[in-house]
């Protein structure tokens, strides 16, 4: 469909989407343009309920206006504890037009709304719990009938404890690890790209997944979306401290992209 020399569509106006696949695509001598560089395109209605779904509609409509091959993307952020929201609907998620800083907002306000509603619903059953008749009325007879003899053999326990201790040469003390930012629900990036040729109408498709996690706090400048709230342990960075060569080694978009490559026998 494709080789060195030629030039590739994007059907995106993402400009981070297009800085990922210029990238990508310089490596093997092909020019990548996007809808900011083609007049007459008019925004794609993504009516589909999967990723690849919209993917196609956006790539056959796009190449059947400019009569040459189009690559499409679409991707977005599936939160387990939002039953996979926002999905398909990632890009507008706060609404129109889209907006990055908007939907973070708002993907932290539900998930937060949602913390708030599970601690006080423990906090309640805590408070029920620890009214249970008669319990203070036990503690009260085990402080009594505490074993006379047995706190002189902790005592005398404690001493030798002491003793060892202050003859120990003194240590360093060990450096704590650092410990993991608080994460609000578990998550994957998802994305589905598409290839469509309309000389013949064939069409390639290839997925790509990652698992993360949601930050409470946004952290890093890099990246676009909601990279900065995804957490991955495995880099101990948000997707948003990527270079972006790393960031394209393990993301969604960079495993599709190399799957596609691989059906193109690049």
């Amino acid at each position: 469909m494709i080789g060195s020399g030629d030039v590739l569509l994007l059907a995106t106006r993402n400009s981070g989407k297009t800085k990922e696949f210029r990238e990508a695509f310089g490596k093997l001598g092909i020019a990548v343009k996007d809808l900011h560089d083609v007049e007459g395109i008019p925004d794609i209605e993504e009516t589909g309920h999967t990723f690849a779904d919209n993917a196609l509609l956006k790539a056959k409509a796009v190449a059947d206006i400019v009569g040459l091959p189009v690559l499409a993307d679409d991707s977005g952020l599936c939160v387990d504890a939002l039953d996979g929201a926002p999905g398909v609907y990632s890009a507008r998620y706060a609404g129109e037009p889209a907006n990055d800083a908007a939907n973070n907002e708002k993907l932290l306000l539900e998930l937060k709304r949602l913390a708030s509603h599970s601690e006080s619903a423990e906090a309640e059953l805590v408070g029920e719990r620890s009214g249970a008749p008669g319990k203070e009325r036990l503690a009260e007879s085990v402080e009594e009938h505490a074993n006379e003899s047995m706190k002189v053999l902790l005592a005398e326990s404690l001493n030798e404890q002491v003793e060892e201790v202050e003859q120990e040469p003194e240590q360093e003390p060990e450096q704590e690890p650092e410990q993991e930012p608080e994460l609000l629900s578990s998550a994957r990036f998802v994305c589905s790209l598409v290839l469509y040729d309309p000389a013949d109408g064939s069409h390639l498709t290839a997925e790509g997944a990652i698992e993360g996690n949601i930050l409470r706090e946004a952290r890093g400048t890099d990246g676009f979306g909601y990279d900065p709230l995804f957490w991955l342990s495995s880099h101990g960075r948000s997707m948003a401290e990527l270079s972006l060569a790393e960031k394209n080694a393990i993301s969604h978009r960079g495993q599709a992209l190399r799957r596609l490559l691989e059906m193109i026998g690049k």
